[in-house]
């Protein structure tokens, strides 16, 4: 199946496809993007099961992206992000692909929930963003939400990425909540392992700025230390990601 696309359902015609759109007997098509064979495979499955969806390709190469969807003009795109191996790979991929076909909707489909990489999704103009964790019910629920012109996150994450989209800095109670834009990233990365190099490459800073940020965190977060800063983040990062009252 790598690098390889299969027709699922007859595909209708290209003048008929706005008109089909939104009726009974239409199916929504999907194309699936996901470096995983297994993960791809299970989607297809899961997904072909029910009536109202049509999985026009599965593809492993994000490069070959472009091409399947003017082959196959999917509705919809849900694509794997795995932050910690591929860090916003897909997310760039999004931003390409709604620059040349506008009305295709891009879903993310992540390994974990993570505020910055929400935020950015949305902001290269993804149409939703999903935990690997949801089930089959909220999986195609999400997916007919975004097919009508919704959009979708983790449940009662909403506010949290609108605030973060807007400017401004999440809401988490702790003190996180003092730190800048700029410091909160720095944070995430030291959070998952970048060391100071790859963090000052990412961002465009020198190492000498990234160190002083490290001590303006340390402060702020009263932690003294690098690698009780990262023991303190997880710890909030993964308290952000659980599920919280919905809005």
């Amino acid at each position: 199946m790598d690098g390889s696309t299969e027709s699922r359902r007859e595909l209708p015609e290209p003048g008929n496809i706005a008109n089909t759109r939104g009726s009974p007997t239409s199916t929504i098509r999907i194309l699936l993007v996901n470096d995983e064979k297994l993960v791809r495979e299970g989607l297809r499955l899961i997904l072909c099961g029910y009536p109202e969806f049509s999985v026009v390709a599965t593809h492993l190469d994000r490069a070959s992206v472009l091409q399947q969807i003017f082959l196959h003009r999917p509705h919809i795109v849900l694509m794997g992000l795995e932050p910690h191996i591929t860090g916003t790979d897909g997310i760039e991929t999004t931003r390409i692909i709604l620059q040349r076909h506008a009305h295709t909707r891009v879903v993310i489909l992540a390994s974990s929930p993570h505020l910055f990489h929400m935020r950015d999704a949305f902001l290269a103009g993804a149409r939703g963003y999903l935990s690997r964790n949801i089930d089959q019910g909220e999986l195609r629920a999400s997916l007919q939400a975004v097919y009508r012109e919704g959009a979708v996150l983790p449940h009662g994450m909403a506010s949290q990425v609108l605030r973060m989209v807007s400017g401004r800095p999440p809401v988490d109670g702790g003190p996180l909540s003092g730190l800048s834009e700029k410091e909160r990233e720095i944070l995430f990365m030291m959070a998952h392992g970048h060391d100071t190099s790859y963090i000052a490459t990412s961002l465009g800073l020198s190492p000498k700025t990234v160190r002083n940020y490290f001590s303006r965190i340390y402060a702020k977060l009263g932690t003294g230390n690098r690698l009780r800063t990262v023991l303190y983040a997880r710890g909030s990062f993964a308290r952000l990601a659980r599920p919280h009252e919905a809005e």
